[in-house]
């Protein structure tokens, strides 16, 4: 016999109205499933903050110490939890990250174990991106030691990622500026960990205290991390420690048998286009009022001629100095960069840029309304601006202590493009208001002097590569030689056409015995010719410059 429930009427209790308040104000006294586990949280049942603040020192930095990251790369199993958490605790744009997952792996030696490394700031002794911010946009915690950055500051002038050998500032077009890890500085000031600290299974992130003179002393012994830049630029403070990786504190990675995964995989750097406009175009200026301040102190040229090359001269240096401002993200805060003065080589290339463009211009304008003389103190002294402005912009990535960018390559291109071109633009300008078959031959010839400089540094870079060879030199030599071979063509194409084929031609006619040469052959075309083409192979060079430059990174960065 099957019991058939009660009719609904009779399964209704009845509830009065003190008994229906009562049970409403129980319900409300009782706690939701959040304030349960608050509950539970402070009560220490479920006391997970114990394990967060484990990971944390116990005091605060004495006097020479800072906070630093510890790794344990033993612990680490590359599942990149670390990196997750660092972008979602700190609201990171959908393709930005502020720390990196790599491996390193052992070449020489099969028994050699694989090694995940997670990196991120090091935060710095002697951080690079704060001494070459032309706006003072970080600052070094004098208590902590932590790098920060100063977003309402920052100008998105993007030099501090040059100048940090770890390129750990990441660049937001949508916001123009540069930004990066903090150590997740508020929560240590609530006496919480940092999002990778956190959200690491295995705890292998910590913070520790470092003495920042051990710090350097560790630097200059290169004991730092395998495949990994020199230390000894920045000071870097962060401790890795592996028992499985013997070498590991070995920076020399090759020697030790220990590569990068990534190593043999450089990616093309950003070209930088304003940038490239704004080096050739102010080089090539300076070029042309050096030559126009030579030949008129020796009487060489009339006065048209000299208004000819100030005007010329003027033109570049006030294109290529705006189109400087194409590469910034606030360009309306440029006006800052005289407060890096004192450290920052791109403060001085700003200062010493900015107003010559504007003194050239004043000379070219005071020339026009026959102010002679004041127009020729204001061309010597815009030209003593202008070649300043010329070695700060050298010294801008000689600085950074790249190996494709060191003097002995930076100054010879740099030089060759300020002379090449101002040679290029001379010739022009002389076989325009007058022929002078003396003058034309001694520039044709000074072009391929110049040119054979430029050829001799392309060459002697290349076969120093070959001769001692680097991981980041090996690098980019693989770039010149596969994906960027069409433009380096181009560019030695370039350079041959305009710095040695026309020239010679030139030399050629100008020291021809027969005095009809001059005015029978097409020599104005051809040396507007050479000259575009020379300017076309300096555009193309200085863009595989930033290109092709494939600096040492930690494992695992693959910007």
């Amino acid at each position: 016999m099957v019991n058939l429930p009660a009719p609904m009427e009779k399964r209704i209790p009845t509830v009065s109205a003190d008994n229906f308040l009562r049970q409403l104000l129980l319900e409300q006294q009782q706690l939701t499933a959040v304030g349960e586990f608050s509950s539970w949280h402070e009560q220490q049942t479920m006391d997970h903050a114990a394990h967060y603040r484990a990971l944390l020192p116990t005091s605060s930095p004495k006097s020479g110490e800072q906070l630093a990251f510890e790794v344990d790369l033993d612990a680490c199993s590359g599942c990149k939890a670390c990196v997750t958490a660092c972008h979602n605790l700190n609201g990171l744009e959908e393709a930005e990250t502020w720390r990196h997952v790599g491996m390193l792996l052992g070449i020489s030696d099969a028994s050699r174990p694989q090694q995940y490394v997670t990196t991120a700031c090091h935060h710095c002794v002697e951080p690079g991106c704060l001494q070459g911010c032309p706006v003072q946009a970080y600052d070094k915690d004098p208590l902590t030691g932590i790098v920060r950055h100063l977003d309402d500051q920052c100008i998105g002038c993007q030099y501090c990622i040059l100048m940090c050998p770890y390129e750990v500032p990441q660049y937001s077009a949508a916001k123009g500026i540069v930004r990066k890890c903090d150590m997740c500085r508020q929560r240590l000031e609530a006496g919480d960990a940092p999002a990778c600290v956190a959200g690491c299974p295995n705890q292998a992130i910590r913070i520790t205290i470092v003495s920042q003179q051990t710090a350097r002393q560790r630097a200059q012994t290169s004991t730092f991390l395998a495949a990994s830049p020199d230390p000894s630029l920045t000071i870097p403070t962060t401790i890795y420690r592996s028992a499985k990786l013997q070498n590991v504190a070995d920076i020399q990675g090759e020697l030790a048998g220990i590569v990068a995964a990534n190593d043999t995989l450089p990616h093309i750097a950003h070209p930088h286009f304003p940038l490239v406009a704004m080096l050739v175009l102010t080089q090539m200026s300076v070029g042309t009022l050096l030559l126009e301040r030579i030949f008129f102190a020796a009487g060489a040229i009339d006065a048209r001629a000299s208004l000819a090359l100030l005007i010329v001269s003027a033109a570049t240096g006030l294109v290529g100095g705006n189109a400087a401002a194409l590469h910034l993200g606030k360009p309306f805060g440029a006006w800052r960069a005289w407060m890096g003065l004192r450290t920052s080589w791109l403060s001085r290339e700003i200062v010493t840029l900015g107003p010559y463009g504007g003194l050239l211009g004043l000379a070219a304008l005071l020339a026009l309304l026959s102010f002679t003389t004041l127009a020729s103190c204001l061309s010597s002294l815009a030209l003593c601006v202008g070649i300043v402005g010329v070695i700060s912009s050298a010294m801008i990535y000689v600085a950074t202590g790249r190996d494709y960018w060191n003097a002995s390559r930076t100054f010879p291109r740099f030089l060759g493009s300020t002379l090449g071109l101002g040679l290029g633009v001379a010739t022009v300008v002389i076989l325009a208001s007058r022929n002078q078959p003396t003058l034309v031959a001694l520039l044709a010839l000074a072009s391929l002097m110049v040119a054979s400089v430029q050829a001799f540094s392309l060459n002697e870079s290349r076969r120093r590569r070959q001769q001692y060879p680097s991981r980041s030199l090996e690098r980019t030599a693989l770039l010149l030689r596969n994906a960027l071979s069409d433009a380096f063509q181009m560019q030695m194409s370039a350079i041959v056409c305009g710095g040695f084929l026309g020239p010679m031609i030139l030399l050629l006619i100008a020291t021809s015995s027969q005095e009809s040469a001059m005015q029978q052959t097409p020599v104005f075309p051809i040396a507007v010719v050479s000259a575009v083409t020379l300017l076309l192979g300096n555009l193309l060079e200085r863009m595989l410059y930033f290109q092709a430059c494939t600096p040492a990174k930690m494992p695992g960065d693959d910007r």
